[in-house]
């Protein structure tokens, strides 16, 4: 209000060539100018209604404007190095957590596969979880996905690499396989190889393609789902076994499941129905009982073991129901038993005294037909159809 008075007197001074209406107006302003001095002096220290003094503000406004200016600059500098620096710490700290992600994908795989892989590049969220994708370190061609959700790990390697194999395989036995190709829900390729055995004798040429592909192969496949099948019959023919052992294993199965359900059985002879069907399990009896064994008494049961074509039954379970002395480790465990007057040591649990003939020393605890008959000189009797072994042990 104030100021605005005194702008109104000096206007009217002006006005009239600088002349006052009153006394009063004058010393008004006087009052006015007075108290701005003393307003500039508090504020700046000096009084710059004085030349000299004048140029001192100026210089130190402009002074102060520069030293602000530099401030200014300067931090804007500093936060620029600090936000650079908080960024490349963070990538590198992402990088090195994606690398270590990487490592133990790869770990992983080569744990399941024997096979080196290297990593060409993922999708993941803050907790390692989404698509890791891979490739075979000696052929960058094989490519597959891995993915990663919480502990489950999925992967399409097996898939990939058939793929690959048959897709590059150059041969007369390629078209005896179909083949079945999609994408599951979660985006990993599912692709199998079917062939098709109408006929029993029919097995015999798909073997001799499977093991062509597969040794034309190298060593990129390392499984797949290559299947026979012959109407609802179905069975996946890969092994890492012998030709032998895998023929034997493939005939198996074809013979025991047309004969369990009278499926196109007229196409198998009575003799290969006798060489091949061998159940994969059989109750075993022994002296006429069924065998029960472990804390929850079950049934007893042996294995069929492809690569001894043969059954086996575990040691422990028929020392456990026959009336014989052994002896023990300190972890109740039989490292030794008598029988007939034969002492049998099981290698497994226990040291074995020196100069003890080798075929009184047990290698494994899974004894087979031939090992059941030779310790306790006894025949085994093998009922296939109604799937029992007996065993007579006095």
């Amino acid at each position: 209000m104030i100021k605005n008075k005194i702008y109104k007197i000096i206007f009217y001074a002006i006005k009239n060539g600088g002349k006052m209406k009153n006394k009063d107006d004058w010393k008004k302003l006087e009052i006015w100018a007075d108290d701005r001095r003393r307003e500039e002096i508090r504020k700046y220290g000096i009084d710059i209604t004085k030349e000299q003094n004048t140029k001192k503000v100026e210089l130190f406004s402009k002074t102060l404007n520069k030293t602000w200016d530099i401030v200014f600059r300067t931090v804007c500098i500093l936060i620029f190095i600090i936000v650079i620096y908080l960024l490349s710490v963070y990538v590198k700290s992402f990088n090195e957590l994606n690398r270590k992600l990487d490592v133990d994908i790869i770990r992983e795989m080569k744990g399941r596969y024997s096979v080196e892989f290297v990593s060409d590049g993922q999708e993941l969220d803050a907790n390692g979880n989404g698509i890791y994708l891979l490739s075979n370190k000696e052929n960058r061609n094989i490519k597959f996905s891995v993915i990663k959700k919480g502990q489950e790990i999925y992967d399409d390697y097996c898939d990939k690499s058939l793929k690959y194999c048959f897709d590059n395989w150059k041969s007369e036995y390629k078209s005896i396989f179909n083949v079945e190709e999609y994408t599951k829900e979660n985006g990993l390729l599912s692709y199998t190889l079917y062939a098709n055995a109408n006929n029993f004798s029919e097995i015999n040429k798909i073997l001799d393609a499977y093991f062509d592909l597969k040794n034309g192969s190298e060593k990129y496949l390392t499984y797949g789902n290559i299947k026979i099948r012959d109407g609802e019959y179905v069975n996946n023919i890969f092994s890492n076994l012998s030709r032998e052992e895998i023929e034997n294993d493939v005939k198996r199965h074809y013979v025991i499941w047309h004969k369990d359900n009278n499926y196109n059985i007229d196409n198998i002879s009575k003799e290969d129905i006798e060489k091949y069907y061998k159940p994969s399990s059989l109750n075993v009896y022994i002296n006429g009982r069924i065998v029960k064994f472990g804390d929850m008494r079950s049934d007893l049961t042996s294995s069929y073991f492809v690569e001894k074509d043969s059954y086996g039954v575990s040691l422990y379970a028929i020392l456990e129901n026959i009336n014989i002395e052994t002896q023990r480790n300190e972890k109740d465990y039989i490292k030794s038993f008598v029988y007939n007057g034969k002492t049998y040591y099981n290698k497994l649990e226990g040291s074995i005294p020196k100069d003890v003939p080798k075929e009184y020393i047990i290698e494994n605890v899974m004894l087979y037909v031939d090992d059941i008959e030779r310790i306790f000189e006894t025949k085994v009797k093998i009922d296939y159809q109604n799937r029992r072994m007996d065993i007579e042990i006095k």
